[in-house]
This record gives C-alpha cells, sequence and structure tokens, in this order.
C-alpha cells in the first residue's frame, strides 16, 4: 500500500471508531465540526465524549507529540445539535523534546476523520493579525485565500487540489445574515498563510500586501481548507478576529485579551449561525 492509501485507510478506520461509539452509546453523528483557535471557547457546549488524538490516530507512528495533548470532543449545543469541536493543530509543530516529526500527518488525519465521521461543513474560530485597513477587534470572515506561502501541505503525492473551492459563499451569506440577527458586525476579507513559528515583519507585511493584496494573516484556515477540499459536498467557513493592527507589533498577551473579549460578540453569532448550518 501507498503511504496514501495507508493513511486514507487509518483516517476511515479511527472515523468508524468515532461512529461506533457515538452509535454504541445512542448518540447521533453529528453534520458540523467546529475548529478552535487558541483561548476561544463554546461556553454553551456539553460536552459527552471525548476521543484523544494520541489515541485515536495510534496506528501511525511519526506523528509528533502535540504539546498541549489534544483531543476531539463531541457533545450538544443548545437546540439538540450535536457537533465534533477540535482543536487547531499548526503545520510548523514537532516533538518538542526532538523536534522531529511532521505535522501534516495530524492535520490530514484530523480533518478527513472529521469528513469520514460524517461532517459535511466545518466552522473555523481562529485569531488573525491585520495587513491592511482592519483593526483589533474586528471579527472577519475569510472570503478568499492565497496560497502563495504555504509549503508543507498536508497532501500525498499525486494529489492536488484548489483550497478556496472549500469555501463556500452560501456559509457566507448565512454568516452575514447571522450576524444581521445578532446586531454583531462582521466583515469579509482575503486571508493569506503564514508558516510560522516566526512573527512577520512589518516589512514581511509590506510585501505581502504587494504580493496578495491580503488584508488578514495568521498560521491557520489554509492547511485545513485544502483537506477539505478533497472532499466533494462539504464546505468550511473561517471566521477570524482580528487581535493586531497593521501597525500593532505582536503581543502574545494583548492578543489572548481580545480573544477572550470577544466572546460576547462571538457567542451571539454563533447563537444565530448554529441553528442554521445545522439543517
Amino acid at each position: 500500500m501507498t503511504r496514501q492509501e495507508i493513511c486514507d485507510s487509518v483516517g476511515r478506520e479511527h472515523a468508524n471508531t468515532v461512529t461506533r461509539r457515538l452509535e454504541k452509546a445512542g448518540l447521533p453523528c453529528p453534520r458540523l465540526a467546529i475548529q478552535l483557535g487558541d483561548g476561544f471557547e463554546l461556553s454553551e457546549f456539553k460536552q459527552v465524549q471525548s476521543f484523544p488524538l494520541r489515541e485515536t490516530f495510534s496506528g501511525l507512528h511519526d506523528l509528533p507529540e502535540l504539546d498541549p495533548p489534544r483531543a476531539i470532543s463531541y457533545g450538544f449545543l443548545p437546540w439538540d445539535i450535536p457537533v465534533l469541536v477540535t482543536p487547531r493543530i499548526s503545520l510548523h509543530e514537532r516533538n518538542p523534546v526532538t523536534g522531529r516529526g511532521d505535522a501534516r500527518n495530524w492535520v490530514r488525519l484530523l480533518n478527513d476523520t472529521l469528513v469520514f465521521a460524517g461532517c459535511t461543513r466545518l466552522v473555523i474560530l481562529t485569531e488573525a493579525g491585520s495587513i491592511n485597513a482592519f483593526i483589533p477587534g474586528d471579527l472577519v470572515t475569510v472570503r478568499s485565500v492565497s496560497t502563495i506561502f504555504m509549503r508543507d501541505w498536508p497532501m500525498y503525492q499525486g494529489e492536488a487540489c484548489q483550497p478556496d473551492r472549500a469555501l463556500s459563499r452560501e456559509l457566507a451569506l448565512v454568516a452575514t445574515q447571522a450576524s444581521i440577527q445578532a446586531d454583531v458586525d462582521l466583515k469579509m476579507g482575503k486571508h493569506v498563510y503564514w508558516h510560522g513559528p516566526g512573527i512577520e515583519t512589518e516589512d514581511d507585511k509590506r510585501i505581502i500586501r504587494q504580493l496578495t493584496a491580503a488584508e488578514l494573516i495568521s498560521m491557520s484556515v489554509l492547511p485545513d481548507l485544502a483537506v477539505w477540499a478533497l472532499h466533494p459536498d462539504t464546505a468550511v467557513l473561517p471566521l477570524a478576529l482580528v487581535t493586531n493592527g497593521i501597525n500593532n507589533p505582536f503581543n502574545l498577551e494583548h492578543n489572548q485579551r481580545h480573544v477572550a473579549e470577544s466572546k460576547e460578540r462571538i457567542t451571539p453569532i454563533l447563537s444565530k449561525l448554529i441553528p442554521l448550518l445545522a439543517r
């Protein structure tokens, strides 16, 4: 078997493990998954089951240890809507002790498992930096992406994809509708991926704007879009919270404060958005 066939088999196998456990417990399989960036929470989420990633993907031994360890959570949001809540995994993550490992397998297997388990829609909540006119605190729907700085694609030999095909104009319109109902301002913008773990400099931002016309930059969104774009009849809705403006240098404590303070605006949108997406 090729590496692709092995990993595909592992993804399906562990998706079956997830669905069998849910069926055994008499729980419905979800159509919706939500990926939470660092610091984001779903205050109304009631967890029922947990699937630690190291246990779930034990069939592959070259996966880097994740620090901290992460898990897929199954539970319910209000209105008895079942969801799978997943962590974010960055492509630059490596074993913290040896520096080895390839996080592309984590990203690929995690997203494949969500799809194979029956999810057709993914909402990504992430933080992002502004490289244009957005200011800290803005909430932005990602309308398009630039792939120019993507180097470690979570794909196997012979595969190709167009990541923005996973972006859905329909879901973006639903998000806009939800924001109007929640009376929360929701903007739209173009996203560019930055590999990390180094933070882009001011000169980087200037060059990136000229090359891509992007307005947002982060170390997330694009890797997950690339995987979901391989699966027909699925769609992704990335929502980015701007944590630092174009003239604000990166400050972790500052960014974490913006994420914590965003709850009062994100929760009302999600309360309107999730029932629409779960139909």
